[in-house]
């Protein structure tokens, strides 16, 4: 089975979700350009995705921003968004375990 994020099925037992690359939802570019207009995210500043899963924010934002870091406390996910962003050219995100108490 594919890296993926775990989750738990309806009868309790965890199950890896199929590979971001391949399912990764398509997010319209206008939700994305709404943020970086709101942030003034100009290529200057640094970007924190808490909780980042496999890096559906972080990666198509990384663009706009002159560094980011992925945060999740689920490292089978992180090696996904790291793949994941390798596939798509994104080299400015660091991926780091952990979580918003750290």
């Amino acid at each position: 089975m594919p890296a993926g994020r775990l989750r738990r099925t309806s009868d309790g037992s965890r199950t890896r979700s199929r590979s971001c690359c391949r399912t990764r939802s398509r997010k319209p570019a206008e939700n994305f350009d709404d943020l970086v207009e709101r942030f003034h995210l100009d290529g200057t500043g640094r970007l924190l995705d808490l909780g980042c899963g496999t890096g559906q924010l972080a990666i198509p934002l990384a663009a706009h921003v002159a560094e980011a870091v992925g945060m999740d406390p689920e490292t089978e996910t992180l090696v996904e968004a790291a793949r994941c962003a390798r596939a798509a050219g994104v080299t400015n995100v660091i991926w780091e375990q952990g979580g918003s108490s750290q």
